[in-house]
């Protein structure tokens, strides 16, 4: 695949991070999501992949002149209490 070479890691040890499909709720400029995510420390060839971190992220979003933007993004770490204000995301299915 062209292009391939271009989103993986360039040496050993360095840290790929995958972000999964994210869930979105909204009404009118304004929405709400949360996605999972993990990060892998890639290793040589044939070598596994260890997970580093796992989680979640939650996010707020808003649509201005027409684009949606982020308007605040939060990593929460994998059974990390939720800080004040997030709301309680549904487990993952």
């Amino acid at each position: 695949v062209a292009g391939f070479e271009q989103i993986e890691p360039p040496e050993p040890q360095m840290v790929k991070h995958l972000t999964f499909t994210p869930i979105i709720e909204g009404q009118g400029d304004d929405a709400h999501s949360w996605a999972d995510a993990i990060a892998l420390t890639v290793g040589e060839p044939d070598e596994p992949c260890p997970v580093v971190a796992t989680g979640r992220y939650h996010d707020v979003l808003r649509r201005e002149q027409g684009q949606w933007r982020f308007v605040r993004r939060v990593f929460v770490y994998a059974r990390a209490p939720l800080p004040e204000g997030l709301g309680q995301a549904p487990p993952p299915v």
